[in-house]
């Protein structure tokens, strides 16, 4: 993506509608006036389309291809407040790659970048349809559980944490067997999102005690 469209995004975006719907204007005076709208309504809907999937790459974590931090806060602000509306329960993993650094150290980054994007797969395929998982950063994720209590999010993070344990890494030219620690975190009705995000990171720090475990708070 060019850098000069990202910066200047909102008066590019403005200056090419203020001109293409000029031009459509005094068109009009030359050609038929349904022929020269319908024109505009095609190229305001492409370019609409265009900047739709330019707002949702934003929102993509480039190497891995999950959604980044940014969307995770947008996500959890739209769930906490279906929480507290309906007193249900949310949860959130937050998921680390153990020893990733001695991965990156041994086979080097490209194979680290392998190892992310494979993590990242597995993850996805892994969750429910109305939960989400971002990239948090390096080599952490995070997975939100919308209306999952304690009980639910244990057999989740559990089955997350086994399915990296069973996988073997192909990153030629060498196979790895990886595991995960996972912080886990449930709760309910008047919850804030930085408390939430605090309780998963304690209990992340509990499971990295011991390595390729589950930890609750």
């Amino acid at each position: 993506m060019d850098i000069s469209f990202a910066t200047k995004a909102p008066f590019i975006i403005f200056a090419n509608v203020l001109l293409l719907h000029l031009i459509g204007y005094f068109a009009q005076q030359y050609f038929s006036v349904a022929i020269v709208w319908l024109v505009v309504g095609i190229i305001d809907a492409f370019f609409g389309f265009r900047c739709g999937l330019y707002i949702r790459n934003i929102f993509k974590d480039e190497l891995t291809g999950l959604y980044n931090r940014s969307f995770l806060v947008l996500f959890l602000k739209k769930v906490l407040l279906e929480v507290r509306a309906k007193k249900t329960s949310i949860s959130l993993l937050m998921v680390d790659i153990d020893e990733f650094k001695q991965v990156n150290d041994t086979y080097g980054h490209l194979v680290g970048d392998i190892v992310l994007r494979q993590i990242g797969a597995i993850l996805q395929k892994s969750i429910r349809k109305t939960d989400c998982v971002v990239r948090w950063g390096g080599e952490e994720f995070a997975v939100v559980l919308p209306v999952t209590d304690r009980d639910e999010a244990s057999g989740i993070a559990e089955r997350l944490r086994q399915n990296v344990a069973g996988f073997d890494f192909n990153s030629s030219p060498v196979i790895l067997k990886l595991t995960v620690s996972i912080g886990a975190v449930s709760l309910c009705d008047s919850v804030e999102q930085d408390y939430l995000i605090r309780q998963a990171d304690k209990a992340l720090y509990q499971a990295k005690q011991t390595k390729n475990m589950v930890a609750f708070v």
